[in-house]
């Protein structure tokens, strides 16, 4: 279900516009996790995985291929030492020069850092202008990963997104997906990609039946992103 965004931009405007990207598309029918990496798979680009623990962590196996037959330059960079790591550092405080990074990941991070708008500051110094960035912001999602600082409401994570040309949100489950994992604890693991199926195919059923404002923009998980410098 498509939730009414129009609507909810024009109410807020009345009192004062939430700062957000010029271009912004809301994603619902195809799945923005496989179309960001291809985007950023570019022939010789230099691309940082931010927090990524280890060389092609959450999920970014299934894609490895598109970045070695890109030629593309994979760095890891974390606070925490790990096997695979390139750069071990702090993201509120890159030792990366301005305009030298052609792509970032930042995938399940935002939400652990203390000052998320200072680390998307200077990602976003770093980046080259037409460079793009793709990540994963929870929102009703279980407490994880400690230090777990942080949710992003969709309001928010525009705010946070605020300096670049462009910008794809996709919502990740609605209100019936949501409810589903709270349920289950969010125990499928590895498993996801089998079950994430089955989710969906409930989720798309249950939709509707409920009232219009259980929507995906408001009850979701998390947001998938994809922004443009």
């Amino acid at each position: 279900m498509i939730p009414n965004i129009n609507r909810i931009n024009r109410s807020r405007n009345k009192k004062g516009a939430v700062l957000r990207p010029k271009i912004l598309e809301f994603v619902y029918e195809r799945d923005l996790f496989y179309e960001g990496m291809n985007t950023i798979a570019q022939e010789n680009a230099i691309l940082l995985d931010v927090g990524g623990r280890s060389s092609y962590f959450k999920r970014l196996a299934s894609v490895q291929h598109l970045f070695i037959t890109k030629n593309v330059q994979y760095l890891v960079l974390d606070i925490i030492i790990d096997r695979g790591l390139h750069l071990q550092a702090d993201a509120h405080n890159l030792p990366i020069r301005d305009n030298a990074i052609d792509a970032i990941i930042i995938h399940s991070v935002l939400e652990h850092v203390h000052e998320p708008i200072r680390v998307m500051g200077d990602l976003y110094r770093v980046m080259k202008n037409g460079g793009n960035m793709f990540g994963y912001v929870p929102f009703l999602y279980p407490y994880h990963g400690e230090p777990d600082l942080w949710r992003m409401t969709g309001d928010g994570l525009l705010y946070l997104l605020k300096s670049f040309k462009s910008v794809k949100v996709q919502p990740i489950f609605g209100y019936a997906g949501t409810t589903i994992r709270f349920l289950t604890l969010f125990k499928i693991g590895k498993y996801y990609d089998v079950f994430g199926k089955f989710i969906n195919l409930i989720e798309k059923l249950l939709n509707r039946l409920l009232p219009k404002r259980y929507n995906l923009f408001s009850s979701t998980t998390g947001y998938n992103f994809l922004a443009y410098k």
